[in-house]
């Protein structure tokens, strides 16, 4: 396997050495080699913070431990925007198309925004109680590389769609528990805090249960909103895959205009950089 077929597997070329990935902060020497066998191949998909070594065609072997942390910067609404989340490094960018959501943009509107996403950067889709039909057709029109369903979506729904392609949101807590969630068939799991509007339910993530949730599905986003400030503690009590920084991204003195605060973005993606070098 070999850089040119990476990219099917959502992992970017440059997960083999050289610079930074725009997908992923890597710590830690390059791999020294161009090809690698199938097995390490699906020890980096897995997200595993420790890459097993295996030898390449050329002989050479990784030569040290790897963590990565993914960041997804969602609810994007204008191209400057994900242009910047693509250049500090995210791993991928989504826009919203739930017809009742604040950052609901349409196919055309989308596809214009996803233009700015650099190469090798996902282009994702949010969408909440919508038909496979429907989610399939928006896709395949504006070209996403992922859907995120962040709905009551069952799993028969996400296999009509592709589990290979859907990335599920689910609000994770006592009353659901982890092996409910453990039951979808999505290649990527996030973890959201709820918003019922309940006091029976936290407004934030139960860290104890996302780590638990982390070291069983070895692609899990853990959500919030996540604040800059907020991922070195999320990162070291619960390892997940990766982080969602949509709305901790987002102006905090009430500015309607649908834009990212760029300062913020640039804080968050600084720290994820310095969480995954502790």
């Amino acid at each position: 396997m070999c850089r040119q077929d990476l990219m099917a597997f959502g992992l970017p070329s440059t997960a083999l050495g050289g610079t930074r990935s725009p997908l992923t902060f890597v710590v830690g020497p390059p791999f020294a080699f161009e090809c690698i066998s199938y097995s390490t191949l699906v020890e980096l998909a897995k997200g595993n913070e420790f890459v097993t070594p295996a030898e390449s065609n050329n002989g050479a072997w990784p030569s040290a431990p790897t963590k990565t942390l993914h960041v997804k910067v969602g609810g994007v609404m204008h191209a400057e925007d994900a242009a910047l989340a693509g250049s500090l490094g995210a791993w991928a960018v989504g826009v919203h198309f739930a017809p009742k959501d604040p950052r609901f943009v349409p196919a055309a509107r989308a596809k214009e925004i996803l233009q700015a996403v650099p190469a090798g950067v996902l282009k994702t889709g949010l969408f909440r109680n919508q038909s496979p039909e429907v989610v399939r057709r928006v896709a395949d029109e504006v070209g996403l590389d992922l859907v995120e369903l962040a709905g009551h979506e069952s799993d028969e729904e996400v296999k009509a769609i592709g589990p290979e392609r859907v990335l599920k949101t689910v609000v994770i807590h006592e009353v659901i528990g982890v092996g409910t969630v453990l039951g979808y068939s999505a290649a990527y799991l996030q973890l959201n805090k709820a918003h019922l509007g309940t006091e029976q339910l936290p407004d934030s993530v139960d860290v104890r249960i996302a780590a638990e949730l982390a070291a069983r599905f070895p692609r899990t986003l853990i959500g919030g909103p996540l604040e800059p400030q907020d991922v070195a503690e999320t990162w070291n009590a619960a390892r997940p895959w990766g982080l969602d920084a949509s709305r901790g991204v987002d102006p905090v003195d009430g500015d309607k205009s649908g834009r990212k605060d760029p300062e913020r973005m640039r804080a968050f993606f600084a720290a994820v950089e310095a969480a995954v070098a502790s």
